[in-house]
């Protein structure tokens, strides 16, 4: 597993959802994922890419769970504790990368990450948008870019920059439109 560090800032992109900046294998192929209930970890995140050299992806091995798409009628309610850690493992079928989630950064998106992922929100979804050394954008259910949970998340703006390995919410023009 390669442990990716998450500031959850907001990212500028024209897509909702999860944007992962780091090198990523190309392709379509289904993920898979499995939650830990209970637990300060945040579950487990669908995704189809792997942090690595495109050269050097692995094969596809498995096969990824069925997406649902799901909508919210508003925001989670807090349930977090902005003073524990907390983490994703993303299980993919190019194999496993942890994310770092940073809740003292981004209490309320690092709330609604939480939530969703627990709530098997991101299972079965794959990266709609590939970029190799650039960025890899998942977390929509829909598969199109432009889906979401049903919500929208206040912005929580950080100076961290944006470095491979960072991850961060997708959002359009307006400051206030992650999901």
């Amino acid at each position: 597993m390669r442990r990716l560090i998450c500031r959850f800032a907001l990212f500028l992109a024209p897509l909702a959802g999860l944007v992962l900046v780091l090198a990523a294998c190309g392709g379509d192929e289904g993920t898979k994922s499995t939650a830990s209930p209970g637990s300060t970890v945040a579950p487990t995140v669908a995704a189809s890419a792997q942090p690595s050299q495109p050269a050097a992806c692995k094969p596809p091995s498995g096969t990824a769970p069925e997406v649902t798409v799901k909508q919210y009628p508003k925001a989670p309610d807090m349930t977090i504790d902005t003073t524990k850690k907390y983490t994703a493992i993303v299980k993919t079928v190019r194999g496993d990368f942890t994310i770092e989630l940073w809740p003292d950064l981004a209490p309320k998106h690092v709330n609604s990450f939480v939530f969703l992922a627990r709530d098997h929100y991101f299972d079965g979804v794959t990266f709609h948008r590939v970029v190799p050394g650039f960025v890899a954008q998942a977390g929509d259910p829909t598969g199109s870019g432009s889906g979401g949970p049903g919500y929208t998340l206040p912005a929580e703006f950080t100076n961290e920059p944006y470095i491979r390995g960072v991850v961060g919410m997708a959002r359009s023009s307006d400051p206030n439109s992650a999901g």
